[in-house]
């Protein structure tokens, strides 16, 4: 399995499967992770079909054993460069409404799965000589908004990790970006997630992967750690 290889969590829908097209067009190898069997199936088929090389590993990010199996397999054979975080879940609502279970699956899948599969990927990266953590949070880990108290608390946490995880990796060969994009028209938009919005505003998803891999694949002498991309 030649060529290097990238890791996209949330990868079977939306932006994740986005990125995933975006680099197979580059020539790049995508390693994709995903709750969903069947969703990952119907991503691996779209990636193949479109010349991209990909296998699919089922996973729940937020769970350490499922995290370190899938890394261990995917890395045996394969020389990793690039982490994508981007899975995530979203539950929404008045704060006087909000349920144990509610909070465990925002916090389980937008912060856990990310600080798993960040711990999972570091030794990978180093044994490769190095690499790029991209992590993709959310505008509303830069402002809070009402009835999305559970998910701007897990962005928010987030965002404090990648802040923490750039501090530590400072001169070393590993370089990470935290992106904050706005809402988009995914899959993540539900029915449990609550009241959808008017996604016709939203973004596509193919263009922030274009923005978000412009930077990664492009970075010329500089050294990009954060962008913010927001709805026009």
């Amino acid at each position: 399995m030649g060529g290097s290889w990238a890791i996209v969590t949330g990868g079977g829908s939306g932006l994740g499967l986005a990125l995933a097209e975006g680099l197979g067009r580059t020539g790049i190898s995508v390693a994709i992770l995903g709750r969903d069997p069947d969703r990952l199936d119907d991503a691996l088929r779209r990636l193949r079909a479109g010349g991209g090389d990909a296998e699919g590993f089922p996973c729940d990010v937020s769970r350490q054993a499922d995290v370190r199996d899938a890394f261990s397999r995917i890395s045996r054979d394969r020389d990793v460069r690039l982490l994508f975080n981007v899975a995530g879940a979203g539950r929404f609502g008045p704060v006087e409404e909000l349920t144990e279970d509610a909070i465990d699956e925002v916090l389980s899948g937008n912060l856990r799965g990310l600080m798993m599969a960040t711990a999972a990927a570091l030794p990978v990266l180093r044994a490769a000589g190095g690499g790029t953590i991209v992590t993709v949070l959310s505008s509303a880990a830069l402002v809070g908004r009402p009835n999305e108290a559970a998910y701007c608390a897990a962005k928010w946490g987030g965002r404090g990790f990648m802040e923490a995880l750039r501090a530590a990796l400072k001169g070393s060969s590993i370089r990470t970006l935290t992106v904050y994009p706005g809402g988009m028209r995914t899959p993540f938009w539900g029915p449990d997630v609550g009241e959808p919005p008017d996604l016709d505003t939203y973004m596509d998803p193919h263009d922030v992967a274009a923005q978000i891999l412009g930077v990664v694949l492009d970075p010329g002498g500089t050294h990009v750690t954060e962008m913010t991309i927001a709805r026009g």
